[in-house]
């Protein structure tokens, strides 16, 4: 599920996916669809592991409170 305030739908999120397997590079594919290098990176490599559900939105809190890494 997308956040409210999200400017790229799941659809959208293909879009970059598809140019970086194709070989353009993650710094122009970020500029030109207006997300950060970190995001084009995380759904690079999400999108084609694990599909669309890949390309949700995650939840920012960790898995375990009380594990000590």
């Amino acid at each position: 599920m997308l956040h409210a305030n999200a400017r790229i739908t799941l659809a959208g999120r293909r879009v970059p996916i598809d140019r970086i397997v194709a070989g353009h590079p993650v710094t122009h594919v970020d500029v030109k669809m207006g997300i950060s290098a970190g995001t084009a990176w995380q759904w690079s490599v999400c999108g084609p592991k694990e599909g669309t559900p890949g390309l949700s939105d995650r939840l920012s809190r960790p898995h375990c409170t009380g594990c000590s890494l």
